[in-house]
């Protein structure tokens, strides 16, 4: 039997976009939405691109959690 080890997109049907063109809901631009349907996208890029989406929301998280300690100056 052959294993298919499909990578299923991020999108979690929010698609709304904030002021820098990334989405709410996935953290991926339109084009990286676009690039994602396309045929020769390779799962390599996918791969890529979703630990981008997570370091990106870990980013966001630190920056908040310093940031209601009040002490984002020293994160930054």
């Amino acid at each position: 039997k052959k294993k298919f080890n499909k990578i299923v997109s991020p999108c979690i049907s929010i698609c709304q976009y904030d002021s820098e063109n990334k989405c709410l809901g996935c953290m991926r631009t339109k084009d990286e939405r676009v690039k994602w349907k396309k045929d020769e996208t390779t799962d390599a890029w996918k791969h890529s691109n979703l630990e981008d989406k997570k370091a990106e929301c870990l980013q966001l998280l630190l920056e908040a959690y310093y940031l209601r300690l009040g002490q984002i100056d020293m994160y930054l």
